[in-house]
């Protein structure tokens, strides 16, 4: 019965997509430039939404902790890629703050790196724990602090701004007794931004659904064009 409904809702967007109309507003088709900012982006998942903005005609830039394919990534679709292991605090804050100067703002940003450790709990030791929280949790809090204290410091304030969280639906998939840490932290992307979603407003990160995460399993390709 869930998977009708979500293919009913899925349905029932498209149509008002081709339409051009959302129940109780107007959809303004946006044609701007966004300038996008995606942990993890060398390969993978990571690397299809850098294709995808960067093919819509938006500007693009993106860190990986893989410096080959990272390089390789950022040559083959024109996009910027930064070395940057997102579990090293100091060096993704001076990442967004080098892209941030030289763009002046960062509109979108995707927390998309991930790792897993696949092991049972009797197996993990706390430094694995640490480890995996440090890049599955913590780049949420860093990227969306900082991009908050940006906002909070311009004179003109950018009314438009999204983060998105890239979540996993693997915790209902591997079972109780099949569950590893990758599961039981991802769904922390969806908690922690909840958290602090209401101070964002000043951001262009208000409560319309701005802060948001994402499955793979449960996400459609669709169109970036717009980026609304």
């Amino acid at each position: 019965m869930a998977d009708n409904y979500l293919e009913n809702k899925y349905a029932e967007y498209q149509a008002r997509k081709t339409s051009g109309t959302r129940t109780g507003h107007t959809t303004k088709t946006l044609h701007k430039t966004r300038r996008v900012f995606i942990t993890g982006g060398a390969e993978g998942i990571g690397k299809a939404i850098v294709r995808a903005f960067r093919g819509a005609g938006h500007r693009v830039a993106f860190c990986d902790k893989n410096e080959t394919l990272g390089k390789e990534t950022a040559l083959q679709t024109g996009t910027q890629f930064h070395f940057v292991d997102v579990s090293d605090k100091t060096a993704l804050e001076d990442c967004l703050q080098k892209i941030i100067e030289e763009w002046g703002d960062i509109d979108i940003i995707i927390n998309n790196a991930g790792i897993s450790c696949f092991s049972p709990i009797t197996e993990t030791g706390v430094e694995d724990f640490d480890r995996i929280l440090s890049v599955n949790l913590r780049q949420v809090f860093i990227t969306s602090r900082r991009l908050a204290i940006h906002r909070q410091s311009q004179e003109a304030p950018n009314p438009f701004g999204r983060i998105v969280n890239i979540c996993s639906t693997q915790r209902r998939l591997c079972g109780i007794q099949r569950r590893y840490l990758f599961a039981d932290t991802r769904p922390c992307t969806i908690a922690c931004p909840m958290a602090y979603h209401g101070q964002l407003d000043f951001a262009g990160l208000d409560r319309d659904a701005r802060l948001r995460t994402a499955s793979p399993r449960r996400s459609r390709p669709t169109s970036v064009g717009a980026s609304r």
